[in-house]
């Protein structure tokens, strides 16, 4: 091929692309290669033809590592810039094909210039608007090339980031009309270079995605797939797109009518702009999330998957006061409640329980509705819940709900005391296998009844029903607030001055000296305070065991030296007064 005129060149080529697709290349790759890039060097005027055999050639993977040790980028990358259409939709071709899944070649792409070239195309692509069939082909090619070299490939993805790609492929999304096979290309791009990409600034890809939403509800199903499947990765990555996104007024159009798996990712893509508070504060106002939720929690031809999706939308917009009290006014509460009684599908796996005591609880945050939420059977609903549902993640939003509800709320303790088998299950809840936090949820439930229960009756249900073990188990959390908790409920138990109460403290499992020796040790002088008043308390009691165990703990009693020596005067004189 080195020494043929160009009629002949071309024929060879024509011949070597014949076979190819027929698979009958007998030809050695290397010596090939070579002969190409010496035809490449000898006739120019070739080289769309010659492109079209290294792109052919690239589809298989060991031509790649044939290319990479010929050198071939050099010869090919210069091309991405000429003046020729077809050159360069060939040269695209042949670096696109020969670096999918080669590092060694995107690099060789990257050190002889080739990303600025590619830029260059995609802007070429954003500013043509016909829709002819090679047009379509051009931008296909430069959005793919832009993919393959992009695709797991950290030092490619920034260096066309640095290049502003996005911007660029944003611009051939926002084209009206754009053909699908375009924008599937485009999108795919982009959710490469978003892997790196830092886009702490406004970026243009919310308002063209906004763009795109409205022909997706008009049955472009993949389409649909691409373009949530983008707005989830762009969500996360910052708060700046977060509200880029809703600026964009994309949520409209994600509130639409879509299949299952779609409406899913619309939810969960809603539910992550309601975290950020500007977004929030936008979308609450708008008013369209809320007037959706209502719709399907409370419509009656609602599938379970979307009354759940609506809870959960409830439980994100419940983070302010106002709002909170402008849901309840809406009558939400009652309608969730229903949702804790609903059977649910195996399918749904709690979601729906879930979704629903996730709204419940943050609705319950202001004091105002505490005594409302029991007027409307919250707390019965969610005590049921907590004995028929066998899932751990339930439990625990359940046990949440309840404390949370409790908070100063006496008469609500002695409703649930009520029935001792309540706390029995608490306790039992709390003994199952599973994650600790359940546990220590429900621990937290049982030493928030017995602080605000203002009743020594059922002060004494908790100790027999078991619930002393798992107050104490507070003593060991590395959170301050749940060990003064603990502390708290302890303090006012002991003033029962109960036998069961001392028995209870004298399991081995309690182990209540070794907790108070560690609890001792720590540096917040309120806790401190409330361990040393328990002491005095338990050690003057009747209980000659439980005093002996309290006296003669080693641990305990080099805990108390040491407070001798403490700054607070009242802490190291009642230490000294305990160690006599």
């Amino acid at each position: 091929m080195e020494s043929a005129d160009r009629a002949t060149v071309e024929r060879i080529l024509e011949s070597t692309l014949e076979k190819i697709d027929a698979e009958s290349l007998d030809d050695d790759e290397a010596t090939l290669c070579r002969s190409l890039l010496s035809a490449l060097d000898k006739h120019v005027e070739l080289a769309a033809k010659i492109c079209e055999v290294f792109a052919t050639l690239g589809r298989k993977a060991e031509f790649r590592s044939v290319a990479e040790t010929c050198t071939v980028f050099p010869s090919i990358v210069p091309l991405l810039s000429s003046d020729q259409s077809d050159v360069r939709l060939q040269a695209m071709r042949a670096v696109g094909n020969l670096c999918i899944d080669h590092d060694s070649n995107r690099e060789a792409v990257l050190v002889t210039g080739g990303c600025p070239f590619l830029i260059a195309q995609l802007t070429r692509c954003a500013d043509t608007t016909t829709a002819d069939s090679q047009s379509v082909k051009v931008k296909c090619v430069t959005c793919g090339c832009i993919l393959n070299l992009a695709n797991d490939n950290e030092k490619l993805q920034n260096e066309l980031n640095s290049l502003d790609a996005l911007a660029g492929l944003s611009s051939v999304l926002s084209v009206p009309d754009q053909e699908e096979s375009v924008l599937d290309m485009a999108l795919q791009a982009v959710s490469v270079l978003l892997e790196q990409a830092e886009l702490s600034g406004p970026s243009p890809l919310p308002s063209a995605l906004a763009i795109l939403l409205p022909r997706c509800s008009q049955g472009e199903v993949d389409l649909l797939e691409n373009v949530l499947e983008t707005l989830e990765v762009l969500v996360n990555k910052n708060d700046s797109l977060k509200r880029g996104v809703v600026a964009a007024e994309c949520v409209d159009h994600l509130l639409v009518p879509m299949d299952v798996e779609a409406e899913q990712k619309a939810s969960n893509i809603i539910v992550t702009l309601l975290a950020e508070d500007q977004c929030l504060e936008s979308l609450f106002k708008a008013g369209n999330v809320l007037s959706s939720a209502l719709a399907s929690l409370k419509g009656h031809t609602s599938t379970q998957e979307q009354r759940a999706n609506a809870a959960l939308l409830l439980a994100n917009m419940a983070r302010s006061e106002n709002n909170c009290q402008v849901l309840v006014e809406r009558g939400v509460v009652p309608r969730l409640v229903e949702l804790l009684k609903e059977e649910e599908s195996k399918e749904m796996m709690g979601k729906l329980h879930h979704s629903a005591l996730s709204a419940l609880r943050n609705l319950s945050l202001p004091a105002t509705h505490k005594e409302f939420f029991f007027s409307c059977g919250v707390v019965e609903g969610v005590l049921s819940l907590l004995t028929t549902s066998s899932l751990a993640h339930v439990w625990f939003k359940a046990l949440g709900v309840l404390r949370l509800l409790v908070d100063g709320q006496a008469a609500t303790c002695s409703y649930i005391v009520s029935q001792p088998e309540r706390v029995k299950r608490v306790c039992e809840v709390c003994s199952a296998v599973g994650p600790a936090h359940i546990q220590l949820e429900g621990s937290r439930l049982l030493a928030a009844i017995v602080k605000n229960c203002h009743n020594s009756d059922v002060m004494r249900c908790v100790v027999s029903e078991g619930g002393v073990p798992w107050v104490c188990g507070l003593l060991d959390s590395e959170h301050t607030v749940m060990t003064n908790e603990g502390l708290i409920a302890l303090n006012l138990l002991a003033t029962l001055n109960n036998d069961a109460l001392h028995s209870a403290l004298c399991v081995t499992d309690v182990n209540l000296p070794l907790r108070l020796s560690k609890v001792l040790m720590t540096s917040a002088p309120e806790i401190v305070s409330n361990a040393l008043r328990l002491m005095e308390i338990l050690t003057a009691c009747d209980h000659d065991q439980l005093k002996e165990e309290m006296r003669g703990n080693k641990e305990l009693a080099s805990s108390l030296s040491e407070l001798t020596k403490h700054s607070n005067q009242d802490i190291s004189s009642i230490a000294a007064k305990l160690l006599l």
